[in-house]
C-alpha cells in the first residue's frame, strides 16, 4: 500500500511499501485509529515472557519481535507496536521496566511482560550512565530468555521501528544465525543484500538483533562478561566478542561459499561458531542513512527499519524525526487543531535563492569541503530561519499552528570536527529535507509553540477534510501589523483549516513596531524565548582548547540584538566559535585536508565587539 498524498517517507520521495505476511494482513487506513494494537488481541492474562512467546511467535519462522521500555519512553514502545500491527505482524511483546508501564501498556491491549532484574526506575536512563549499562545487562538477559524458549528473536531498541516487513529479507538468509545493523555511514550495499564483509570492521549497532536459538551460548557468554564488568557498555562488548580475531580476508579463504553470501563465521573458545552478517544500512536505516544521506531513495529501496540513532535533541528529536518520516504513532487528536487554535498555517514551497544553494565564489575559506564554507552554511540556514520566525509569529497571532517548511542544510551536523560531512560518509550537499533537529533544540520549544513537522499536511492519517479546506494568500506590503492580521483573519479565511502564506515578510519587526501593545508584547515575548529554541552546528576544526561549535541565531538580521551568549550583535552577522567573540573568519586553515586551524582575534577597532 503506497501513500497517495505526498511522500510517504517524509523527505526521501520514495513511497513506503507494506508487505503482506503469511500470518495477518496489513491494516486498512483508519482501522488502527480505532484499535491501534488490536492485531495482538486478545492478550492473555498471564504477563510473562514464557506465556507470550509461544502464543505470538510466527508459526512458520519462529520469529518473535520484542522491545522494552519504561514510563519515560512508553510512547516509543507504542509506536513500535503500532508499526508492527500496521504491517500485519502480531508476533510481538514489550518488556516493561516498571510496573506503571506494565499496566499502561496492558490497558491499551499491548502484550506486556515484566522484565529486568535491576530496579532502573521510570525516568530516562541517560546515555552511558550506570543505569544505562545495567539496562544493557537486562537487554542481553531478555535475549537469552527468548532463545531459551526456542524462538528466533528480533530484539529491538524502542526507537528502532519497522516501516516495512522484514520477513522477506530474513527469509533470504536461512543460514544466518545472527544479523545486526551497523553505524557505517559511507555508501553501503545498494543492491538490497547484506553489507560486504569489510563493513564488519565498523561498529555493529545492537539496536536491532536478529538471533536464532543457536546464538544462545554466545548470548550467555556476553551476559556473563557484562555482569563481571558492569562498567562496560553492552554494544562495545558485543563487537569485541563477536569479531574476536575477525578478518574479512580469512573469512573469504575459510569459507568462500559463505563469504559470497556476505556472511562469515564467528569463532571463539567461549561459544560455538555462529554465522554472522551485517544488515544493510539502506534497509535497516539509522537516523543518518535515511534522513541525511538518504540511501533508501538513492538505492530505490523501501526501508525496513528506522532506528533513530544519529539524532539530536534527545527523545524530543527522535519523536520529531519519526514524525518527519510519518512513522510515529500519534492519536487522532494530533491531526486536529488544539488549544483554541482554528487551524494550521504553512508557507509556500519557496526554496532558498539560487545564490545561497551554490558554493560561494572564490572557492571557500578552507572551513569546508569542495569550496564550501561554514559561513555559507549559516547564510543558507539563516535565510530559512527568518521565514520560520515569521511563520511561527504569524500563526500565533492568527491562532493557528505553524507547519514548518522543508529545510535545506548546507552542512551535516556531528559530534566532532568535520568539513561539512561526517568523514567518509555518503552525504550529498546541500542536504534537502534536512531534519529539524539539526537546527532546532526541539526539547526547548514549549508545546504551545512547537511547529508541526515538515510533511504534516501530506500524512495519510490527516483527515481528508483538513486538506480539502485550504486557501493560499500572498503576504502583502501591509501598512501595519494590525492591517496584516485583519486581512488574514477575515471570516472567510477563519473557516479555512489550512492557510498557506506566500512571500512572507518580516512579521517579527512588524509586530514589534505595532501600536497594538498586545502584538508588540507577543514579539518581545518571542524574542525572550526563541533564542534558545535554535541549536548549534558542530563543529569546525579549531586550535586546542577552542570551542568548535557555532550557534544559530534566530535574530541574526536584527541590528543590536543579543545572541545566545548575551553578546550584542551589530553589522553583518559572522559565525562565532562557542560563546566567545572569536569569529570563524579570524581562523585560517592549512595542512592535510585543511584540518589545521590557526585563529587570531582581530583588534577591537577592526569590527564591532558589542558590550
Amino acid at each position: 500500500v503506497a501513500a497517495t498524498r505526498g511522500s510517504a517517507t517524509g523527505g526521501s520521495g520514495a513511497a513506503v511499501i507494506v508487505h503482506a505476511t503469511a500470518q495477518g494482513a496489513a491494516a486498512k487506513p483508519g482501522q488502527l485509529d480505532r484499535a491501534p494494537f488490536a492485531c495482538a488481541s486478545p492478550v492473555p492474562a498471564e504477563r510473562t515472557l514464557a506465556a507470550l512467546v509461544p502464543r505470538y511467535k510466527h508459526q512458520q519462522t519462529g520469529l518473535f519481535f520484542v522491545t522494552f521500555t519504561n514510563k519515560d519512553r512508553l510512547d516509543f514502545g507504542l509506536t513500535w507496536a503500532y508499526q508492527l500491527c500496521r504491517l500485519g505482524l502480531p508476533h510481538y511483546a514489550i518488556g516493561a521496566m516498571d510496573r506503571e508501564t506494565l499496566q499502561a501498556g496492558a490497558e491499551r491491549g499491548v502484550p506486556m511482560f515484566q522484565m529486568g532484574e535491576h530496579d532502573l526506575g521510570a525516568t530516562d536512563f541517560g546515555w552511558n550512565t550506570p543505569r544505562f549499562k545495567l539496562m544493557g545487562q537486562d537487554k542481553v538477559q531478555l535475549l537469552i530468555d527468548i532463545l531459551r524458549l526456542n524462538a528466533t528473536a528480533v530484539l529491538c531498541d524502542a526507537d528502532a521501528v519497522f516501516v516495512n516487513s522484514p520477513l522477506p529479507f530474513f527469509a533470504r538468509y536461512p543460514e544466518a544465525d545472527l544479523l545486526v545493523p551497523t553505524d557505517f555511514t559511507a555508501l553501503g550495499a545498494m543492491d538490497g543484500g547484506l553489507e560486504e564483509l569489510s563493513v564488519s570492521y565498523h561498529v555493529m549497532n545492537i539496536g536491532v538483533v536478529f538471533a536464532r536459538p543457536v546464538v544462545l551460548p554466545f548470548a550467555v557468554a556476553w551476559n556473563e562478561f557484562l555482569k563481571a564488568h558492569p562498567e562496560r557498555w553492552d554494544q562495545v562488548v558485543f563487537n569485541e566478542m563477536i569479531k574476536q580475531g575477525y578478518s574479512a580476508q580469512s573469512a573469504i579463504l575459510n569459507d568462500p561459499a559463505l563469504a559470497a553470501r556476505r556472511l562469515w563465521r564467528s569463532q571463539s573458545p567461549k561459544f560455538p561458531p555462529i554465522v554472522v552478517g551485517v544488515l544493510p544500512i539502506a534497509l535497516f536505516c539509522s537516523g543518518h542513512t535515511w534522513s541525511v544521506s538518504k540511501l533508501p531513495e538513492r538505492a530505490k529501496l523501501a526501508p525496513i527499519v528506522y532506528h533513530t540513532a544519529f539524532v539530536f535533541a534527545g527523545g524530543s528529536g527522535k519523536r520529531h524525526r519519526m514524525r518527519e518520516h510519518k512513522v510515529w504513532y500519534d492519536t487522532p487528536d494530533y491531526y486536529a487543531p488544539a488549544n483554541g487554535e482554528i487551524g494550521f498555517l504553512t508557507l509556500d514551497d519557496a526554496e532558498p535563492p539560487a545564490e545561497l544553494l551554490r558554493p560561494p565564489a572564490g572557492g571557500g575559506d578552507g572551513s569546508g569541503i569542495d569550496g564550501l564554507s561554514v559561513a555559507w552554511h549559516f547564510a543558507l540556514v539563516h535565510w530559512q530561519l527568518a521565514r520560520v520566525r515569521s511563520g511561527m509569529l504569524l500563526a500565533r497571532a492568527l491562532q493557528r499552528r505553524f507547519v514548518i517548511p522543508r529545510l535545506v542544510c548546507g552542512f551535516d551536523r556531528w559530534w566532532a570536527s568535520h568539513k561539512g560531512i561526517i568523514p567518509n560518509s555518503a552525504t550529498l550537499l546541500p542536504i534537502h529535507d534536512c531534519p529539524m533537529d539539526h537546527i532546532f533544540n526541539i526539547y526547548a520549544i514549549p508545546p504551545a509553540w512547537l511547529p508541526k513537522e515538515a510533511g504534516f499536511l501530506a500524512n495519510p492519517r490527516l483527515p481528508v477534510s483538513t486538506c480539502a479546506s485550504s486557501a493560499a494568500v500572498p503576504y502583502s506590503n501591509y501598512a501595519s501589523a494590525t492591517a496584516m492580521l485583519a486581512e488574514l483573519s477575515t471570516p472567510e479565511l477563519e473557516r479555512v483549516a489550512v492557510l498557506e502564506v506566500s512571500n512572507i515578510g518580516d512579521v517579527f519587526s512588524a509586530l514589534l513596531a505595532s501600536d497594538d501593545n498586545k502584538l508588540a508584547e507577543l514579539a518581545r515575548q518571542f524574542q525572550n524565548l526563541a533564542g534558545k529554541w535554535v541549536g548549534e552546528w558542530c563543529c569546525s576544526y579549531v586550535p586546542p582548547r577552542t570551542p568548535g561549535d557555532v550557534a544559530y541565531d534566530f535574530f541574526f538580521d536584527i541590528e543590536g540584538h543579543r545572541d545566545r551568549a548575551n553578546n550584542v550583535r551589530s553589522g553583518p552577522w559572522q559565525p562565532r566559535l562557542g560563546g566567545s567573540r572569536l569569529e570563524l573568519r579570524d581562523c585560517s586553515f592549512s595542512g592535510v585536508r585543511n584540518q589545521t586551524a590557526e585563529c587570531n582575534m582581530r583588534a577591537p577597532n577592526s569590527r564591532p565587539q558589542g558590550k
